[in-house]
């Protein structure tokens, strides 16, 4: 083919290439008029959202443990002598006064050491009983303290009179204070786990309250005072960063990085980044489904890449 032929072909596949470059540039500018930019997403994001002004108050760190809730006192009640059971007054699940009588032995009476719960009987009418083996189990349900285990790393976190606050799986509703009332001498190891034998005083005998039932404790082991705090829910987290949503004068939000301290789980210190008095977002988690490309990760969102600098 000739030089000229070459040319003139050229000059005819020109038009088109022209063409096609500028239905590319069109649909790009098209398509970036349609897609909202950071700020706007972000304002779009928190229209009606409630805000808060930021606060000075107190956070606590909490030690948390499950355990088993025990009567303070229980006693075993087993007869001096062997001898028949002529007469058997009480069965499991039975409340006795102290004194009262719980069976007959061969004429000798065996008497309730002390007022509460029957919770168990392991003799019956006719049968046999012998010293040294439970004829009889009493607790006192008078008072109750919670059984629990705390982890090694938390031993420096808890002393002997520190409050609590009790809760029960078998009584969802009911929340009961009580204090550290002992801390073991000796650990216990489980596996790789190291844990710290704890006995927590209940302030409390509802009837709720069963024997045996798991009683799940938060002990509250620092305050730190009249601080910066927003709530919990209120910040983000963008590439390793936390930000707040502040609004300005005019309501238009954008985002503040802080730098944060404690969190007790309801409200986070702020070190610096937002000072008292500022308006935030009350609970910025919430938008993260209105956002393309936001992740939750436990009680903040992370963004994604360069959401933050559009």
């Amino acid at each position: 083919m000739s030089h000229t032929s070459t040319s003139r072909n050229r000059r005819r596949s020109m038009p088109w290439v022209i063409a096609a470059i500028a239905i590319l540039v069109f649909a790009a500018v098209r398509a970036r008029r349609r897609t909202p930019g950071a700020a706007a997403a972000l304002a779009s994001a928190v229209a009606g959202k409630p805000s808060i002004t930021v606060s000075r108050g107190d956070i606590h760190r909490y030690v948390y443990a499950s355990g088993r809730l025990d009567p303070v006192r229980t006693r075993i009640v087993s007869p001096d002598m062997p001898g028949k059971v002529t007469s058997l007054k009480v069965h499991e699940g039975s409340t006795v006064s102290s004194g009262a009588m719980l069976c007959e032995v061969s004429g000798t009476r065996l008497d309730a050491p002390m007022a509460g719960l029957v919770t168990q009987v392991s003799v019956e009418e006719g049968g046999f009983a012998a010293p040294g083996q439970p004829a009889f189990v009493i607790m006192d349900t008078s008072a109750y303290r919670a059984s629990i285990e705390i982890d090694e790393i938390d031993l420096p976190k808890v002393a002997v009179g520190m409050p609590a606050t009790i809760t029960f799986d078998a009584a969802p509703d009911l929340a009961v204070s009580g204090k550290v009332a002992s801390i073991g001498a000796v650990a216990i190891a489980r596996g790789e786990l190291v844990t710290i034998p704890v006995r927590i005083a209940i302030d409390s005998s509802d009837p709720a309250l069963k024997p045996g039932i798991t009683a799940n404790v938060q002990v509250d082991s620092d305050t730190i005072v009249d601080v910066v705090r927003i709530p919990a829910r209120s910040w983000v987290e963008l590439d390793g960063a936390k930000y707040a949503i502040r609004l300005d004068d005019a309501g238009v939000p954008s985002l503040a990085k802080i730098d944060v301290g404690l969190t007790d789980g309801k409200y986070t210190q702020v070190l610096s980044g937002v000072d008292e008095g500022a308006v935030i977002i009350e609970d910025a988690v919430s938008i993260q489904d209105k956002l393309p490309g936001a992740k939750a990760n436990q009680r903040v969102i992370r963004f994604g890449p360069g959401r933050a600098s559009e």
